[in-house]
């Protein structure tokens, strides 16, 4: 997962992945990607990796096997991905609702501007179906 400004994966140390164990699905099928352009005989398939930036190779064939067990994963993580998303949004109406909040731009805006001036701020995080509390302030 490249996310720095050198184009590194921030969970990279010494060549080696720090959460190797939990990484993400993209970095569990490398080589392979799922290629949603059609080849040359119209057939949308995985395709491996050709090189950083580069088109996937169509002519290269990925075991059957390996292929369902790339499938698989990929669907389970979009499914658990979504399910989750969809839970935030839910509990976030519910919560907006029954706080009788609404978003105020101007006021998110103050408080990240006195953020970047030192300020302490309140963050909630929504995790394990809760919002969890937690006091921020820059370094």
């Amino acid at each position: 997962m490249q996310d720095d400004e050198a184009g590194s994966c921030w969970f990279l140390q010494d060549g080696r992945c720090r959460i190797y164990d939990r990484r993400f699905a993209i970095c569990r099928i490398y080589p392979y990607m799922l290629h949603r352009e059609r080849d040359d005989e119209g057939v949308i398939d995985w395709r491996q990796f050709s090189g950083l930036e580069q088109h996937g190779e169509y002519d290269r064939e990925i075991p059957d096997e390996e292929s369902m067990a790339i499938a698989r994963e990929t669907k389970e993580y979009e499914n658990a991905f979504l399910t989750q998303e969809i839970r935030f949004l839910e509990y976030m109406q519910d919560y907006f609702t029954k706080n009788k909040l609404r978003h105020v731009q101007k006021i998110y805006d103050d408080r990240l501007r006195a953020f970047r001036k030192g300020a302490e701020i309140t963050v909630k995080v929504f995790f394990d179906d809760s919002l969890e509390e937690h006091r921020l302030r820059l370094p």
